[in-house]
């Protein structure tokens, strides 16, 4: 899957993918990317630490919880300003 617009610090993002793939407890939440880890992955490269956009935490692969995890680039989605509906808007006035 191509992506039509680079993750960016502060893009709204959806979680499509984990280390559990589809599978994995974060696919489909909603997060900010906040800033991107200077070092790349080893086998995921690109590493963005996210926070929640609807203040709920996250899962991580340890099994831990926090509203802000580390997620590989390839997992992000941009959610393009026109694709912001109402509830989106409604998880950014909670965040």
């Amino acid at each position: 899957m191509s992506k039509s617009i680079p993750v960016f610090p502060g893009a709204k993002c959806r979680i499509i993918n984990g280390a559990h793939g589809a599978q994995s407890p974060s696919v489909g939440r909603i997060c900010w990317a906040v800033w991107l880890h200077p070092v790349p992955h080893e086998e995921h490269g690109k590493i963005w630490h996210v926070h929640s956009a609807d203040g709920k935490d996250f899962v991580n692969i340890h099994g831990g919880v926090a509203q802000e995890v580390d997620v590989a680039d390839s997992w992000l989605e941009v959610i393009p300003p026109d694709e912001i509906t109402p509830k989106v808007q409604e998880e950014e006035l909670v965040a």
